[in-house]
């Protein structure tokens, strides 16, 4: 059985929302949901320890250099990273740990753990990014911008993770129950 389960995608293509509400429904399965650490600030609403652990650059560069990541990367100029004690926390009474994470990092948590199962999620028009961006509060229009450059560079990487779903604009209900379906049976 898949012990680690990925699920990626453009900014704006509805990951987090996606998990949150797959953490609601499956209050009961023995699921742990590793977060990632960032170098960048919060946005309005984001919850330390819930979205992300946010530090500052310097305790990035410390736990970088004490080996405690999994894997790394940097993304529209802030650095990402996972802690394998986050990741292997409650092993093995934990099933799966299920973790958004960026293209990259997936690739680097592959030959950590082979089995992996990785998930990609797209939109269902690439408009569709464009208005969840314009909406996202605490983005300026140059992020915005970046981040809708960079999303043509990883859709286009889609075919390297092992399933792709399609979050289609105003189906959040669909698209929670098709990556819950597959985590589920995964």
């Amino acid at each position: 059985m898949t012990k680690v389960v990925t699920i990626s995608g453009p900014s704006g293509v509805g990951k987090s929302v996606t998990l949150e509400a797959i953490q609601r429904l499956a209050k009961n399965e023995p699921w742990s949901y590793p977060v990632s650490v960032t170098t960048r600030a919060p946005r309005p609403g984001e919850i330390e320890g819930v979205h992300y652990n946010f530090i500052t650059e310097e305790k990035f560069q410390e736990e970088l250099a004490n080996g405690a990541f999994i894997e790394t990367a940097t993304v529209h100029t802030y650095h990402y990273g996972l802690l394998r004690r986050e990741v292997e926390k409650g092993w093995p009474e934990i099933e799966k740990s299920i973790m958004i994470v960026e293209i990259e990092g997936m690739k680097h948590l592959k030959q950590t753990y082979p089995d992996l199962f990785s998930i990609f999620m797209v939109p269902g028009d690439f408009s569709d990014l464009a208005k969840r961006l314009e909406i996202r509060p605490g983005t300026t229009e140059e992020e915005k911008a970046l981040r809708l450059t960079n999303a043509i560079r990883e859709i286009s990487e889609k075919d390297e993770f092992d399933i792709e779903v399609i979050n289609f604009m105003g189906k959040l209900d669909l698209t929670v129950k098709t990556v819950a379906g597959l985590i589920k049976g995964e």
